[in-house]
């Protein structure tokens, strides 16, 4: 497009960009007050932190690295050359458009029966949690990470070539899993709030648009309709009535009671309408304006 911006939109094959070898890492570190700032309630519904690989060790855990005046063994540059090609070209297949094409690698039965096992046993512990929406993410980077450890365990010198990843590259990237899911929990463990800290700072910034529509409304019963309108002139036409109605049974979960309450509506065309009590109303003013 002449180096104009455009929107991508996965549903469709327009405007589709194949760029080869194209690799993206952003490392950082952040203060766990700043997070509580950063993240939400919301963010571990939907999902999205689980986009982001995390890890909450000391840095104290970690050995020192140490060099020493050694050159690289010329078995070592071989490994090396061999895991740059095995992920920038090899495995890679196109069509006869010249598009790339999905490559399958099974894994073995005895493989598949363990990865299934510890899935579903994961999947138990999250899914009554308000993390479920986490581990499906969680589950697809240990997937990718056993694919990843099969390709390298088919270039080392001392393994055999598999066209199936065995039961033994699946149980050590199940380690990795464990791990992940271990300082996931971790990370989302320090967002909760110390006993006899106010709630209001876990409410997502979406969530935090909706309050602050509530407040400006100030009755203290009200139709979505009406905070719908509010959001539009507030500069914020992305909710709609839907939204707000599974919106404030998530912001009662976060904040830890029953801040909105439904109440039937006349209006049957604008389908949802709520209350609010006076007190709670003054409270959500003053602790959104802390």
């Amino acid at each position: 497009d002449g180096g104009n911006p455009w929107d991508k939109v996965r549903a469709d094959d327009e405007k589709c960009v194949y760029i080869p070898s194209c690799w993206i890492s952003i490392f950082g570190g952040v203060q766990p007050g700043l997070v509580q700032k950063v993240f939400g309630y919301e963010d571990a519904e939907s999902g999205l932190l689980g986009r982001f690989l995390i890890f909450t060790e000391s840095i104290d855990d970690f050995k020192p690295v140490t060099l020493d005046s050694q050159g690289i063994s010329t078995v070592s540059k071989k490994i090396i050359n061999k895991i740059v090609n095995i992920f920038l070209t090899e495995n890679k297949k196109f069509d006869s458009n010249g598009r790339l094409t999905t490559t399958f690698i099974p894994m073995s039965d005895e493989g598949a029966r363990i990865f299934l096992d510890w899935h579903n046993e994961k999947s138990k512990e999250y899914h009554h949690t308000t993390r479920r929406g986490l581990f499906q993410k969680l589950s697809m980077h240990t997937t990718r990470f056993i694919l990843q450890l099969h390709l390298l365990s088919n270039i080392m010198p001392s393994s055999m070539a598999s066209d199936t990843i065995s039961p033994d590259v699946v149980k050590r990237g199940l380690r990795y899993g464990d791990w992940l899911c271990k300082n996931q929990n971790a990370f989302w463990d320090a967002l909760k709030p110390e006993e006899g800290d106010d709630r209001y700072h876990m409410v997502s910034p979406g969530d935090r648009k909706i309050l602050l529509a509530v407040i400006a409304n100030g009755e203290t019963e009200f139709l979505t309709k009406r905070i719908v309108e509010i959001l539009a002139d507030m500069g914020d036409d992305a909710f709609n009535v839907k939204k707000l109605g599974n919106a404030f049974p998530r912001i009662n979960t976060v904040l830890g009671k029953q801040l909105f309450t439904k109440k039937a509506s006349s209006d049957k065309a604008h389908l949802n309408g709520w209350a609010i009590t006076p007190s709670d109303l003054e409270a959500l003013a003053k602790a959104l304006s802390e």
